[in-house]
């Protein structure tokens, strides 16, 4: 829920530099009560973490454009695109390629410049690269499911799943526990939870 707490609150500062207070309470009110943006927040996926880091990259390269003369909007913008490929994978470079698409249609070319494309895409994979790597000395079979993961999901193979030592058999697709259903305040009422004893019979 943090992540979207804290989206909501940079939503709403957002606003508020740009059009004033009041539109900042109407943001801020009209997150509180989208149902897609309350559901999200209460899985337990990443998805809301990579929502933030979208939403910061994209604000951080719109006030970037309005305030050129500070360099941190900049830096905060790859940032937030390095944290999310950390969660993500490539999905964290889409608000850059919106912001190219909006410099260019607009024909901002010196603000896109300013935004160090290049150097700034290399500086976010960084980290990603080198954990990659700190993970496939450690166990190699590891890249198969971080494939999955990541480039699987974009091109759209993603429902096929790999099949290596490292990953624990699931039921089907996925398996869930009963903190899953409570984080979605979804009663459970009688059961048990299986264990290693338990057959397909």
């Amino acid at each position: 829920r943090s992540s979207k707490t804290i989206s909501s609150a940079v939503e709403s500062s957002l606003a508020r530099r740009i059009a004033g207070p009041r539109h900042a309470i109407a943001v801020a009110a009209l997150l509180a009560v989208t149902p897609l943006n309350v559901i999200v927040s209460r899985a337990t996926a990443t998805d809301s973490v990579l929502a933030l880091t979208w939403f910061g990259a994209l604000a951080s390269g719109l006030l970037s454009t309005l305030e050129p003369h500070r360099r941190r909007w900049i830096l905060l913008l790859w940032l937030c695109v390095g944290v999310g490929l950390l969660t993500k994978g490539p999905l964290a470079l889409a608000p850059v390629g919106l912001l190219a698409l909006w410099l260019g249609l607009a024909g901002r070319w010196g603000d896109m410049r300013r935004l160090r494309p290049i150097a700034g895409v290399l500086a976010a994979m960084l980290p990603l690269i080198v954990w990659g790597l700190l993970i496939w000395r450690r166990e190699p079979d590891a890249i198969a499911i971080w494939k999955h993961e990541t480039f699987d999901r974009v091109v759209g193979s993603g429902d096929v799943q790999p099949s290596v030592r490292t990953q624990r058999p699931t039921a089907q697709f996925n398996s869930v526990t009963p903190a899953f259903f409570s984080t979605l305040r979804i009663p459970v009422r009688s059961g048990r939870v299986f264990g290693a004893g338990d057959g397909a019979g």
